[in-house]
C-alpha cells in the first residue's frame, strides 16, 4: 500500500475517532447550556462555583479539539489537519497562481535504533527531530507527523522550486548535528522526497504520492539525502 492509500485509510481511522471526540464534545456543550441556565438568579457565592465548574468544562473541550488535531508524542499536526492544510495551500495556490512544496521524510534505518535503545530514546528522538523541523521551515508552513518515523512539510507560497531543495538542504544539515540522549549521541538520518505544484501534481492525494516516491528515490540512494519527484529536477540541481 502506498502512502497515499495509507493516508486515506489513516483519514478513515482518524474519522472514527474525531466522532467519538465530537460525541464528548457535544455531552460537555450540554452542560454548558444547563449550568448557564442554573445561573440565572444564583447568589455570589454559587455564582463563583458555577464559574469555577464552566472554567474546567471550556479547559476539557479546548484539549479535546487539541487531542483531535494533533499527535500526542511531539505535538505536531497529524496527517487530519495535514491533508486539510494540504488541501486549503492547493485552492489558494491555484487562486494566485503560485507555487506548494510537500516534503516527505523518513528517518533512516529508525526501527533498528528504536529496538536496540528502547521506545524511550525512540520517543525522544522523534521529538527532537519534530523541534528540528519547525526550526528549518517558516511560521507560515506546516510540519506534522503522520505516523512511527514519518513526517511531513507543507511549504506554501514557493517562488521558485529550487526553494524546496533550500529547505531539504537546511533539514539534512539540521538532523546532521548529534542529539544527546542518556548520556549517549545519536545522529538522526533522513531521506527526503520533494513533490510540487502545480508540476508534479494538482491534487492533494497526488501530490502526496509523488513526494513519497522521492523519498524512496533517496532510500535507494543510501539514505540521508532528498530526491525530487520529477527526475528533470534532480538533475538540473546536480549542474548547480
Amino acid at each position: 500500500m502506498n502512502k497515499a492509500n495509507k493516508l486515506r485509510q489513516s483519514e478513515s481511522n482518524d474519522s472514527s475517532s474525531i466522532v467519538m471526540l465530537v460525541e464528548r464534545l457535544k455531552g460537555l456543550q450540554e452542560q454548558l447550556q444547563q449550568l448557564a441556565r442554573l445561573s440565572q438568579g444564583l447568589s455570589s457565592a454559587h455564582a463563583e462555583d458555577l464559574a469555577k465548574e464552566l472554567g474546567e468544562i471550556g479547559t476539557s473541550l479546548a484539549m479535546f479539539v487539541h487531542l483531535a488535531h494533533h499527535d500526542p508524542l511531539t505535538n505536531l499536526p497529524n496527517r487530519t489537519i495535514f491533508c486539510d492544510r494540504l488541501k486549503q495551500s492547493l485552492a489558494q495556490a491555484r487562486r494566485h497562481g503560485r507555487s506548494v512544496g510537500v516534503i516527505f521524510l523518513d528517518l533512516d534505518r529508525f526501527k533498528t535504533g528504536n529496538d536496540v535503545y528502547g521506545h524511550d530514546v525512540g520517543d525522544a528522538l522523534l521529538r527532537a527531530v519534530a523541534d528540528r523541523l519547525m526550526q528549518c521551515v517558516r511560521s507560515t508552513d506546516t510540519v506534522a507527523r503522520l505516523s512511527g518515523d514519518e513526517f511531513a512539510i507543507i511549504l506554501q507560497d514557493l517562488e521558485r522550486w529550487q526553494d524546496a531543495g533550500h529547505v531539504a538542504q537546511k533539514i539534512l544539515h539540521s538532523l546532521s548535528q548529534p542529539v544527546e540522549l542518556n548520556g549517549r549521541e545519536f545522529v538522526p538520518h533522513a531521506s527526503l522526497g520533494i513533490g510540487l505544484y502545480p508540476g508534479d501534481a494538482t491534487d492533494h492525494n497526488l501530490l502526496i504520492a509523488q513526494a513519497d516516491r522521492g523519498m524512496y528515490r533517496a532510500k535507494e540512494r543510501g539514505g540521508a539525502c532528498y530526491k525530487f519527484f520529477c527526475d528533470e529536477l534532480n538533475a538540473q540541481e546536480r549542474l548547480f
